[in-house]
């Protein structure tokens, strides 16, 4: 299901962030798992440390999506290097520029020693195009409602009824699961 404020909060360079200090509830058709943000909307506890030795910059897999917080792979690769300080920095539904972008923007404050991309190459490339066509428009908005919307151009418009629907529809969701792979859509 969808979660409360599935679009995050506008961010100029990286398009998007979850809220600060949020409490949030994945739902799927089967899991349901709990996730919190720290006060930069990243999945980690609070306060972060003066400096990391290991920061994780990825999408929604290195994030956590759907397991809960101790369960995402930063959070257990961080419980496995202790005393290390791991911070994760991944993020829901981003593409390879955000990486880089979540990097750039927390490098300076943090000063990691070393960076692990969490790369997932299902997606990664179509998020990269999307986040592309994101920049150059010449409007600043949220990058996930831009990117939820940006389908409804001529060019796409039944892959974004499917896509809406599909993300936000508990019904289609049941009758069409998760793993199959719909290749068209009639009207």
């Amino acid at each position: 299901g969808a979660r409360r404020d599935a679009v995050g909060r506008s961010h100029p360079t990286i398009g998007v962030l979850e809220h600060p200090f949020e409490t949030g509830v994945f739902t799927g058709p089967d899991f349901q798992a709990v996730y919190q943000t720290d006060g930069h909307g990243f999945r980690n506890p609070s306060p972060w440390p003066p400096e990391a030795d290991l920061m994780v910059v990825g999408d929604g897999v290195a994030f956590g999506y759907g397991v809960e917080d101790a369960q995402a792979w930063p959070a257990l690769l961080a419980q496995w290097l202790a005393p290390q300080r791991v911070l994760n920095l991944g993020l829901v539904d981003a593409g390879l520029q955000q990486y880089l972008r979540v990097y750039e923007t927390f490098e300076s404050a943090l000063h990691p020693r070393m960076v692990l991309v969490g790369l997932s190459l299902a997606n990664a490339f179509e998020d990269a195009d999307l986040f592309d066509r994101w920049w150059q428009t010449d409007g600043r908005e949220n990058y996930r409602a831009w990117k939820a919307f940006e389908q409804l151009s001529l060019h796409h418009p039944l892959a974004t009824v499917h896509t809406l629907v599909s993300r936000y529809s508990s019904l289609f969701r049941f009758v069409w699961p998760q793993r199959a792979r719909v290749t068209h859509v009639r009207c």
